[in-house]
């Protein structure tokens, strides 16, 4: 007899017109914007706080000072290096040679013949090695909190990826915008030099140089092995596009890779073209969105007297949050009469939204006849229904769900913020008169 009567309920629902709120959630984005450097292969930390400060100083010689006011550095630091680490320490302990760091780099840019030592180590690594381990994972996740905190924040974020930086940088930037709105992501860009990969995350603008030995070496090496279809891990790196052959620089690094040494040397080609891409692609970002902490929807149900009422929300992604169960996945309760016969409050604040929530209401126990009281704030949309117990009865527990409203939230993918509507699904606003139900035991 429970589902007849609960059937009966739903045939009764009163449907209003939706009413719309205007913009809520949005805070005011930060005009702060932050210059990371991510290393590449074989770059301790000291050589990565060099460049930094390399790229730190080319901007304060550029900017404006009052816009290089508004710049904080910061280093995404790569600590994994994968498959030339490895080749390199085992080209170290059998070669026994003091310059077995130039002939490493040599021996794979086909400048000198590869031992036979060599080739054979090579082709042993490369069979056994997974190209997913080029991006260590914890190093990934310290960048990306990196990334969020300053994108949530408001500022502009600019990646200046080198070498095997830019593997990072580029799983970055696709996790990044499978998490974040379109609005938040263009505060995002990456800026890469000598890049070992075949694309810049974002479309962002490259610097390789055409003498760069270590590039070389690593499209030798995929192009080399047939142990391995390693297209299907990783492409090409891109082609060069640079050369310093004619600059002014006279230049001491014979692995022409180096970040500080040889792509930002005094006098190079590279080091103008690098700036200026550095300096387009701030100009070029506009500054996310925040989102305030503060409560975008609360719905509280205020009981009669005498009654006791239990409050339901049914999440869009499944959940549902009870007095018994208070914390769902895109709000929970805040406010809980464990006795009965007390009010009770859902909320939901900006950061947890999901875009839709179903309201409902459960009379458990008391005698009619009484009202009851449910309000609705969802963004500045303030709605009240009346929710009338005309008769005496009610059973502990009698879980008949009664639809009361519904809230919808619409995210805006360009400016962020959320705008909000509130329909009936029963009941009527507290200015109306009020329907008139009976609810009895059966």
């Amino acid at each position: 007899m429970k589902h007849i009567l609960c059937a009966a309920l739903m045939l009764l629902v009163s449907f209003t017109e939706a009413t719309a709120s205007e913009p809520f959630c949005v805070g005011t984005p930060s005009p702060r914007t932050v210059v990371v450097f991510g290393n590449g292969v074989m770059n301790d930390h000291d050589d990565a706080v060099k460049s930094r400060e390399k790229i730190e100083m080319l901007l304060h010689a550029t900017l404006p000072p009052e816009e290089f006011a508004l710049l904080d550095f910061d280093l995404a630091e790569n600590k994994t290096y994968g498959l030339l680490n490895d080749l390199y320490e085992s080209a170290k302990q059998k070669a026994l040679s003091d310059n077995v760091a130039v002939s490493f780099w040599r021996w794979l840019g086909g400048i000198d013949m590869m031992p036979d030592f060599f080739q054979n180590e090579m082709l042993r690594l490369a069979g056994a090695f997974d190209f997913s381990s080029i991006v260590g994972s914890a190093d990934l996740n310290e960048h990306l909190d990196l990334y969020n905190k300053s994108i949530k924040e408001g500022k502009n974020v600019v990646t200046i990826a080198h070498s095997q930086g830019n593997f990072f940088a580029n799983a970055e930037w696709n996790i990044l915008f499978s998490e974040l709105s379109s609005a938040q992501m263009q505060g995002f860009g990456i800026v890469s030099v000598a890049n070992p990969t075949s694309f810049v995350g974002g479309d962002g603008p490259y610097t390789t140089l055409e003498e760069d030995l270590v590039i070389k070496a690593i499209q030798q090496a995929i192009q080399g092995f047939g142990l391995i279809d390693f297209d299907l891990v990783v492409n090409l790196p891109l082609e060069p596009n640079a050369t310093n052959e004619v600059s002014t620089w006279i230049s001491h690094d014979i692995l022409k890779h180096s970040f500080v040494g040889e792509y930002l040397a005094p006098g190079s080609n590279t080091v103008d073209i690098i700036t200026q891409n550095i300096v387009t692609m701030m100009h070029s970002r506009v500054h996310p969105p925040v989102y305030s902490n503060e409560t975008a929807i609360s719905v509280t149900l205020t009981p009669g007297a005498g009654q006791d009422m239990d409050l339901h929300v049914y999440e869009h992604n499944g959940a549902q949050a009870t007095s018994l169960s208070p914390v769902g996945t895109a709000g929970k309760f805040d406010l809980i009469d464990s006795a009965g016969y007390g009010p009770e409050r859902y909320v939901a604040s900006c950061s947890e939204l999901t875009d839709s929530y179903t309201i409902g209401v459960v009379y458990a126990r008391g005698q009619g006849p009484s009202t009851a009281v449910l309000e609705i704030k969802a963004g500045n949309i303030v709605s009240k229904y009346t929710i009338p117990i005309l008769s005496s009865g009610g059973i502990l527990n009698y879980q008949i769900i009664i639809p009361v409203a519904g809230v919808t939230a619409v995210h805006d993918p360009v400016y962020g913020g959320y705008s909000f509507s509130v329909h009936n699904t029963f009941g009527t606003p507290l200015s109306s008169s009020p329907p008139t139900f009976s609810y009895r035991t059966f």
